[in-house]
This record gives C-alpha cells, sequence and structure tokens, in this order.
C-alpha cells in the first residue's frame, strides 16, 4: 500500500487518532495512519517551508515505530496557474504511479490541496485504464485530551464513479462499468442484512445491477424481442428494478437518485405491458426504441427498428 498526505506548516498538536477500533497518539496523522495500515511506502505532499518546519520530525516518529522513510513530493507555494497545474500534476503522478492500492490522507491539505486531491481522483479513475484502487480518509482533530476520529471519504468517492458511469449508459446504452459495483454494494448489504434484522425487506441493489446487465446486453446487440416482449422484458425489468430499489437508493445512495430517475425516464416509453410488436402499445415501444438509438447517434440501429416496425405493424395476426 502507498500512503499519500499532505504536510501544512500549521502548529500540530498531539492526539489520539482513532481508526478501525484503533488509535495511536502523535502529532501527524500519516504516523498514525501508518500504524494502523502498515503501507509499503510513504509519499508526503508538501511545500519546502511545510517541510522544513515537519519534515524531520515526521520521519523520526515513522522511524520510531518501524516504518518506511517518508518521501517528499515537493509542490509550489504559490496559487498561479503554473503552480496549480504543478501541484495537480505532482498529486496525479503520486497517484496514478502507484503499483499498489492507494490510501490517501488529506487532513493536513493546505488551502486548495483536499479540492486538488479530489479532481485529481476522478482525472485518474476516468482516464487510466487501470487506475489502482483508492481510499481517502480525514483526520478531526477534538484537542490534545479528546479522542480525534479519522473518518473514511472513500464512499463519496463511489458515489461520483457510480454517476460518472451511469451518466455514461444513459449517453451509450453501455453499462459494463456500473454493473459490476452495483452488484457488488448490492451482495454486501445482503450479507449485512442476513447477520443482523431480516423484519427489514432484502436489500435490492444486487437485482438492480443484474437489471441494469440485461438491458444494457439486450440493447447493445439490438435484440428488440428481449428489450421489450416476452416473459420478462428486460426495459419492464430494468424499470420494476428501479422502483423496487428507490427507497434503498435514497437511503445508501442518495446522490444516485437523481441519475437513476433519468435512467428510469430512459425505459419508460419502451415497456409494452406484455403485448405483441404488432399491437399500438408494441408499435409505440418500437418507434420509442428508434428514438433512443437516434438520440445516441446511432443510426443504424434507429433504422434497424423503424425497418422491424413496418414489419410487423403489417403481420398483426400472424
Amino acid at each position: 500500500m502507498r500512503l499519500i498526505s499532505f504536510l501544512g506548516t500549521g502548529d500540530y498538536i498531539e492526539t489520539a487518532y482513532s481508526f478501525e477500533s484503533k488509535t495511536c497518539r502523535t502529532r501527524y496523522v500519516a504516523h498514525a495512519l501508518a500504524s494502523f495500515a502498515g503501507p509499503s511506502e510513504i509519499r508526503l505532499i508538501a511545500t519546502t517551508e511545510a517541510w522544513n518546519q515537519h519534515g524531520d520530525a515526521m520521519a523520526q516518529a515513522l522511524s520510531d515505530a518501524g516504518r518506511p522513510v517518508p518521501e517528499q513530493v515537493p509542490v509550489p507555494t504559490g496559487g498561479g496557474p503554473q503552480q496549480i497545474w504543478q501541484m495537480f500534476g505532482a498529486i496525479v503522478e503520486q497517484i496514478g504511479a502507484s503499483s499498489s492500492p492507494v490510501l490517501l490522507d488529506i487532513t493536513h491539505g493546505f488551502r486548495m490541496q483536499p479540492f486538488f486531491a479530489a479532481a485529481c481522483i476522478q482525472y485518474i479513475q476516468s482516464v487510466l485504464p487501470s487506475p489502482p484502487p483508492i481510499r481517502v480518509v480525514y483526520g478531526e482533530f477534538r484537542g490534545s485530551e479528546q479522542e480525534s476520529p479519522i473518518w473514511e471519504l472513500t464512499p463519496f468517492l463511489e458515489v461520483l464513479s457510480w454517476s460518472r458511469n451511469l451518466m455514461m449508459f444513459l449517453q451509450t446504452g453501455q453499462a459494463d462499468e456500473v454493473v459490476e459495483p452495483t452488484k457488488e454494494l448490492g451482495r454486501k448489504l445482503r450479507k449485512q442484512w442476513a447477520a443482523t434484522d431480516q423484519s427489514n425487506p432484502q436489500p435490492g441493489l444486487e437485482n438492480l445491477g443484474k437489471a441494469l446487465e440485461a438491458f444494457s446486453g439486450d440493447f447493445t446487440t439490438i435484440r428488440t424481442g428481449s428489450l421489450l416482449v416476452g416473459k420478462q422484458p428486460s426495459a419492464q425489468r430494468l424499470w420494476d428494478a428501479i422502483e423496487r430499489t428507490r427507497d434503498e437508493v435514497d437511503q445508501q445512495l442518495p446522490a444516485l437518485a437523481l441519475v437513476l430517475d433519468q435512467v428510469r425516464a430512459m425505459v419508460e416509453p419502451l415497456r409494452t405491458g406484455g403485448a405483441r410488436l404488432s399491437s399500438a402499445d408494441g408499435q409505440r415501444a418500437l418507434l420509442a426504441l428508434a428514438r433512443l438509438y437516434q438520440e445516441l447517434g446511432r443510426y443504424s440501429e434507429a433504422i434497424s427498428v423503424l425497418r422491424e416496425g413496418w414489419s410487423t405493424m403489417g403481420a398483426r395476426h400472424m
């Protein structure tokens, strides 16, 4: 694991940092996290002033604890455009170049550095083909005599990733990147439900992931029959899954509710109510599907669906 942290020029006061049922009394959150997580390498993003003020003390604390010697990642002090891009590049390089999972601590980030860290993570996850797993934490200092908790901020990154991937689905019909994370969270929630309180309804996010997968597969390959008709057409199945998980999404992933509403609006016109494609409802669904393909710039698919509509319209009794 690569631990990446920030150093500022503040007068850090010793406190008992706590994380995942462990505590460590220190001035520096990075020292506590190194004790908790046991990273194989440590990078400290710091200006020259911050490093001169705290670098030696931090290195000594880590050495005394038997942890790796930290390496400074120098960043400029100023806030001009050139300095900002230098800082952006330095953070991106430290996260993106890691061959192991990254634990990013933004507690002592100076001025815009924590915001930059979030932007860098989004950039890396959007651009790199195989970005490293990333966790983000923040230490809340509560004074020298109180226990100071370290908060896990990673779920907010996951929400951003889900939102980005769902928007990609809305723009292309491809749901590959959102299917597995949705099913994985669903499995996790189902296990928690089985181990705790089964009096509440069983979580359904795993089924939502499967419904997204089925719809995307049918939509991408123009399997019109599977999309629109049959015992369980994938458009109806996805609409039903969104309806059943609405409260669950509001509770577990509230930021995704708006995006899922857009997915629901996309598939709603494709519901046929079990009618044949030759029926009025079937014809309306085919036209809606052709228009959806057209909106996504998939003109060959739109033409194919229109041809199917013309064929079925003249075959009502066959």
